[in-house]
């Protein structure tokens, strides 16, 4: 019995190799692109030359400004309720999150943000 399932598994890995293949070599970058594609039109402030590869979370959008030929890695993650700068010719890394808030920490009332 255990050599008719290792047998099996071989012959289905035999068969599935080239579809496995052609989805890397092919049709996985441009699915990343076409995700990216749509990610980096979520967001209306950017620059010239902006890239962003496969999909990323952007929460409140409307408060991001990115600037001219910067890249967003895969699955990253803004958080922008206080706003989000990023300048010019910057690269993020995939799986970066980055969170932003507007809290007064100068308050001598609240500990430690009101």
């Amino acid at each position: 019995m255990r050599r008719a399932i290792s047998t099996f598994l071989q012959y289905c890995c035999f068969i599935l190799y080239p579809f496995i293949f052609v989805y890397n070599r092919f049709f996985k970058l441009k699915i990343n692109y076409v995700k990216g594609c749509y990610c980096r039109s979520l967001i209306k402030r950017r620059g010239r030359g902006v890239r962003v590869w496969g999909m990323c979370s952007f929460l409140q959008p409307e408060n991001i400004t990115i600037g001219d030929y910067c890249g967003i890695g895969e699955n990253a993650y803004f958080h922008a309720t206080g706003g989000l700068t990023i300048g010019n010719n910057v690269q993020i890394s995939r799986n970066v999150t980055i969170y932003t808030a507007s809290h007064n920490f100068h308050s001598r009332e609240y500990i430690p943000y009101d």
